[in-house]
């Protein structure tokens, strides 16, 4: 009797040791995405393994209408192939994927069939994924930009042209001083010259 239960006990420690390590095992494949994201733009989307994951294989899906996918990755139909190992068994905390915004509004970043191993070697067991919400905005418009302003020229104030008329008068002036002058030439010599009748007279 007493042997049994020992050995009872001994069953139910072995069977609480192997479920708290298969809870310890388990972890979540969650994923993220970047913000602030408008169409045109590149979009992060990064894959968290968890803790103690040194090798991983499961496909990523993705709405190919609003995202294209720009990595290395093979892709078809909107889902990623991913596989990646450590041969060091080192951690691989994340995986990182991008793509190109195609349009505006909401789409969903998910992960599916997930296979991963721990540094040791061993498969994770119980692994759950959770997916991440993409939200794409209008692409930003720029602004046109403003023509340099020149600041309006003065024109040179023309100076007054003189017409005609004026060009006219100005000449009849000057006629008309030479006029004057000649007659008062005529004027000097006839009055010599009847002065000199005069003397002659007187002589005869």
């Amino acid at each position: 009797m007493k042997k049994t239960l020992i050995g009872i006990v001994m069953m139910a420690v072995a069977m609480m040791m192997t479920l708290s390590g298969a809870v310890f095992a388990a972890g979540t494949v969650s994923v993220t995405a970047s913000g602030d994201n408008h169409v045109g733009d590149t979009v992060t989307v990064t894959v968290n393994h968890p803790a103690t994951t040194s090798a991983y294989e499961y496909t990523v899906a993705y709405d190919q209408n609003a995202l294209e996918y720009t990595g290395d990755d093979t892709a078809s139909n909107g889902k990623i192939k991913v596989a990646n190992m450590d041969i060091n068994q080192n951690e691989i905390k994340t995986h990182t994927l991008t793509f190109k915004a195609l349009k505006e509004g909401t789409s969903n970043v998910s992960v599916e069939n997930p296979i991963l191993a721990d540094t040791n070697g061993q498969e994770i067991t119980g692994v759950t994924t959770s997916a991440a919400s993409v939200t794409v905005g209008a692409a930003p418009t720029t602004a046109p930009t403003a023509e340099p302003t020149t600041a309006p020229t003065t024109a040179p104030t023309a100076e007054p042209t003189k017409t005609s008329g004026d060009t006219k008068k100005t000449g009849l002036k000057s006629t008309k001083l030479g006029f004057d002058a000649i007659y008062a030439v005529y004027g000097v010599a006839a009055m010599l010259v009847a002065a000199g009748i005069v003397t002659v007279a007187k002589r005869k």
